[in-house]
């Protein structure tokens, strides 16, 4: 009589990731296996596979569509390779951290010789990352990344006509350093 093991999973039963991310959450067990995996539904993600999928990997490409963390549970069930014994299934939390979005203004007007001072939000507490395009007719332009949460650059128009700058502001969430989509911001002068 051959008495085939049961696989047990191995792999993580744990994964934090940013919106918009791939699982990327290889499945391993204690005996060569297959697998066989699923998702409950989040009404507060776009991604998950509620059907069963077969792979040994977890590729799901996860979206939080709120402000706070979500998670996404997985059911991964293994069978061996050899014998097909079903192994007891893993419950697999995967955390995806919402991506920031800009909500600070993305125009303003100042007149020469005056700070910008344009404070940077988003919809998720985050750090910023911010720099300007170089226009020719204007100095005190930041050309070189800056990391603060105001634009600060005190702007000189050396023309007689309006110049405008524009500064491309990169939000990072601080829960989970997870990057959001830049903003473009444009100050007239």
């Amino acid at each position: 009589i051959t008495v085939n093991p049961a696989p047990t999973m191995s792999s993580a039963n744990a994964k934090t990731i940013c919106s918009g991310a791939n699982v990327s959450l290889a499945l391993t067990s204690v005996v060569p296996s297959n697998y066989s995996w699923v998702a409950t539904a989040n009404a507060n993600t776009t991604g998950e596979s509620t059907t069963a999928q077969s792979s040994a990997t977890i590729s799901d490409v996860l979206v939080n569509t709120t402000t706070v963390v979500q998670t996404v549970i997985y059911t991964v069930t293994p069978t061996a390779t050899t014998g097909s014994c079903v192994g007891t299934a893993q419950t697999v939390t995967i955390t995806v951290n919402p991506a920031p979005t800009m909500s600070s203004a993305n125009a303003k007007t100042i007149c020469s010789g005056t700070a910008v001072g344009l404070a940077l939000t988003s919809v998720v507490p985050s750090n910023y990352s911010w720099v300007a395009t170089d226009n020719a007719n204007i100095t005190g332009e930041s050309t070189t990344a800056q990391s603060s949460a105001t634009i600060s650059d005190v702007l000189v128009n050396t023309t007689t006509v309006v110049q405008t700058v524009t500064y491309t502001v990169t939000p990072t969430s601080t829960a989970g350093r997870c990057a959001g989509t830049a903003q473009t911001v444009t100050i007239t002068v």
